[in-house]
């Protein structure tokens, strides 16, 4: 990346989430406890990391205030908790 700019901040952690939201989506239609859900649900919490990535440069760069990213890494770490909490029981 040559120069990062603030849109395409946004538009790489939109990216990011859409692709954990589709993989979460995924995971819930397989059969329970399979390896194909654990498999999603492994990359839902890949894309979910590579965002708070993301978050944390927008912040380092000053394209997020301090404040917003708490709140959003805060929301974030329950998404990250309940998605690990499903890998680790094998299903809901």
């Amino acid at each position: 990346m040559d120069r990062l700019e603030g849109g395409d901040l946004a538009r790489e952690i939109r990216r990011l989430c859409s692709a954990s939201g589709g993989a979460l989506v995924a995971a819930s239609s397989m059969k329970r406890g399979g390896d194909e859900e654990g498999r999603l649900l492994a990359s839902t919490r890949s894309w979910l990391m590579e965002a708070r990535y993301y978050l944390y440069l927008a912040r380092r760069l000053g394209f997020l205030e301090h404040r917003r990213y708490r709140q959003l890494t805060a929301i974030q770490d329950v998404a990250v908790r309940e998605v690990e909490s499903f890998i680790r029981c094998g299903s809901p």
